[in-house]
C-alpha cells in the first residue's frame, strides 16, 4: 500500500484556525502562509491519518482534518518504523524527520485543543516533525515515499 497525502493545512500567526489548501509550494523555511515557516527544525508538521481514525473510534467523535494543528495527514505511512533523520519525498518537495512526537502536559499545552477534545497522549507521540530539503510543490493525493 502506498502513502498518500490526503491533507495541507496551514495557520497564519494572526488566525487560530486552520485551514485546509489543496496545494502548497514548499520554500526552505516551510509552508508560506504557516505559523512555522519560520526555517527552524519544526517547519512542517505530520499526522498519520490512522492515528487520527484511531481516536475517533476510541472517543466516537468525528474530527476534521486540522483539528490537531497538523499540517500534514498522511494515510498508509509506515510511521511505526519511521526516525529522527529519515527523509520523506511528496510531491517535488522533500522533507527531512527533525522530531517524533510532541511533548505532552495537558495542563500546560492543550488550551484550545482539549476544548475540541483533541488533546490526547497519543495523538501527540505521533506527530512527526520536519523541514523543507527539498523545495517544490506539494498537493493533495499526492505519493509519499520514505527515502
Amino acid at each position: 500500500m502506498s502513502a498518500e497525502l490526503k491533507s495541507l493545512c496551514i495557520k497564519s500567526k494572526q488566525d487560530k484556525l486552520m485551514h485546509n489548501i489543496k496545494q502548497a509550494d514548499l520554500i526552505k523555511t516551510g509552508i508560506p502562509n504557516d505559523v512555522h515557516c519560520d526555517g527552524g527544525d519544526f517547519q512542517v508538521s505530520i499526522l498519520p491519518e490512522e492515528v487520527i481514525k484511531n481516536y475517533e473510534n476510541e472517543t466516537g467523535k468525528k474530527f476534521t482534518y486540522g483539528d490537531f494543528g497538523e499540517n500534514l495527514v498522511i494515510s498508509g505511512l509506515d510511521y511505526k518504523s519511521l526516525k529522527v533523520g529519515d527523509s520523506l519525498t511528496l510531491g517535488d518537495g522533500r522533507l527531512l524527520i527533525t522530531k517524533i512526537g510532541a511533548d505532552f502536559k495537558k495542563s500546560e499545552n492543550c488550551g484550545e485543543m482539549e476544548e475540541k477534545g483533541v488533546c490526547n497522549k497519543e495523538i501527540h507521540d505521533n506527530y512527526i516533525f520536519c523541514k523543507v530539503t527539498v523545495a517544490g510543490i506539494i498537493t493533495g493525493g499526492d505519493l509519499v515515499y520514505i527515502d
